[in-house]
């Protein structure tokens, strides 16, 4: 019977990768188009048709190895295992059945065979399945067996899984339930989670691994006739499909955003902003900033949450014309942020156009935002404009006390003063962010954003070589994978300790 369904579970393998997994979400949003989000990072958005989905995995391979600066993806380096080794069986009422098998070296046997025991454990004929594994893989690269009374508990399935993953004892909480590491959320979703399938207990594994990234992917194909028993508040079909929810890791630091859609005193003018997009927004930030600082910014859009609301006032409803203008709306704003929601990141999303905008801790308590489809990035070739993803990942950086990478509005005297690579605020027109780790960059005025390819390298400008931070989330490049330097992250942190910052840490 095929497949209905393909769940992904995304997990880091090693010691070159720190492991973000532990949540693990999957969305179809109904249109053609899955999005993959690992631990509220969005992942991957691709078509749900084969070819799109190895698209989709290829390019977070690369993202992946971009990230932690390994050597540019070869395609020919991937190892695709799909149903190494399969066996058709029968059961005792004679419907017939496949037992697969995967065997991959890199990732270590012992590594599969628990993922496979996960499988097995809860199924109607696992005895049976332990009992042939050993003629479907080479004895003697598998550990033995163990008898049913010894059969491992999704406890102990999850420590065996952390030792491989060479996860520490202190990223792993087993008393709370499956998981910190992905991996480690498939066996323990899988033992605790997904009944028994009606025609023979089996689910099917596929991998896909990339040996220098320490990074692979496990493919859960649910026969079509069997459906899991899911976790409360998670659905089948348009919505969520299953949400790993990691068990307090002491090193995350969780911040709630509370998202406020600005209309008019009259009601009018109502920003054109939807929860849908809200997360979106924040998944997004979630792909920078939880891998780089180690803060997850969380967002419910059900219906009923009371993360969104919708609040009458002009004042913050318009941008800001001048000086005077802008004190009112910080003063409006910062009272009504922290009377009413000093424990969560206040965001204000504005009808009509503009910029966002925020600043540090000693004269704003908020973000606000335009409307989601009044943004827009253009580079060549996209045909038009796309809405900016990555707005709001910029706007929390200046809420955490980071400046842009660039400095005045000036061009014409711009210059690097910069042999080695230090910004160190040589230059204010390009080495104004007050931390030494960035490169100069010139103003978004002196290279238009528009006609940069992100091809990264060295460009000339005012005679001057110039290496810009291409993927700097404070730059205006808007070059993917953004990142922080580690002097930025320094600020982050070091804002954070201010009292109304600290407030978010609860």
């Amino acid at each position: 019977m095929a497949p209905s369904a393909a769940w992904l579970a995304l997990g880091l393998l090693g010691t070159g990768c720190a492991s973000n997994g532990g949540s693990v979400e999957i969305i179809d949003v109904g249109d053609g188009t899955l999005v993959v989000v690992e631990h509220g990072s969005l992942i991957a958005e691709r078509p749900t048709d084969a070819a799109g989905r190895a698209a989709g995995l290829a390019e977070y391979l690369r993202q992946q190895r971009a990230r932690f600066g390994q050597a540019e993806l070869d395609p020919s380096a991937l190892e695709f295992v799909d149903a190494v080794d399969q066996e058709e069986m029968t059961d005792e009422a004679g419907d017939t059945f496949t037992l697969v098998a995967l065997q991959q070296t890199h990732m270590g046997a012992p590594v599969i065979d628990e993922l496979q025991m996960a499988a097995f454990a809860r199924t109607p004929h696992g005895d049976e399945l332990r009992r042939v594994r050993g003629r479907l893989r080479d004895p003697a690269t598998l550990p033995t067996p163990p008898a049913a009374s010894e059969r491992p508990t999704a406890e102990s399935m999850a420590s065996s899984l952390a030792i491989e993953l060479g996860l520490s004892a202190d990223r792993t909480t087993l008393s709370a339930g499956p998981v910190i590491s992905a991996a480690h959320g498939v066996a323990g979703y899988l033992v605790s989670q997904l009944a028994p399938d009606e025609d023979g207990g089996f689910h099917r594994f596929e991998a896909i691994v990339d040996p220098v990234a320490d990074t692979y992917v496990v493919l859960v194909n649910q026969p079509s006739c069997a459906r899991p028993a899911l976790a409360p508040g998670v659905t089948i079909g348009a919505g969520p499909v299953f949400n790993f929810d990691p068990p307090t890791d002491p090193n995350v630091r969780p911040i709630r955003i509370h998202a406020v859609q600005l209309e008019d005193a009259d009601g009018g003018n109502r920003a054109s902003i939807t929860r849908a997009q809200v997360r979106r927004w924040v998944l997004a930030a979630n792909t920078v900033w939880y891998p780089e600082t180690g803060i997850r910014f969380d967002f419910d859009d059900s219906a009923s949450s009371p993360d969104f609301q919708t609040w009458k006032a002009t004042r913050l409803n318009t941008l800001p014309a001048n000086e005077d203008e802008e004190y009112t709306y910080r003063t409006v704003g910062n009272v009504w942020a922290l009377l009413f929601h000093h424990e969560e990141l206040v965001v204000f999303f504005r009808a009509n156009g503009g910029h966002g905008f925020s600043w540090g801790p000693q004269t704003t308590f908020f973000v606000s935002m335009p409307s989601y489809g009044d943004t827009g990035i253009w580079k060549p070739g996209d045909g038009g404009g796309l809405p900016n993803d990555t707005l709001l990942s910029h706007e929390l950086g200046h809420y955490f006390g980071l400046a842009h990478t660039f400095g005045g509005e000036s061009c014409a005297n711009s210059h690097t003063y910069n042999g080695d690579g230090d910004a160190g605020g040589q230059d204010p027109n390009t080495n104004a962010d007050d931390v030494s780790d960035t490169n100069a960059d010139m103003s978004d005025k002196c290279v238009a954003t528009d006609s940069l390819t992100c091809v990264g390298g060295a460009v000339t400008y005012n005679d001057e070589s110039w290496n810009p931070p291409w993927t700097n989330v404070m730059s205006y490049h808007d070059c993917l994978p953004e990142v922080f330097s580690d002097d930025q992250v320094g600020v982050i942190n070091l804002t954070l300790q201010h009292p109304v910052r600290a407030n978010l840490l609860h």
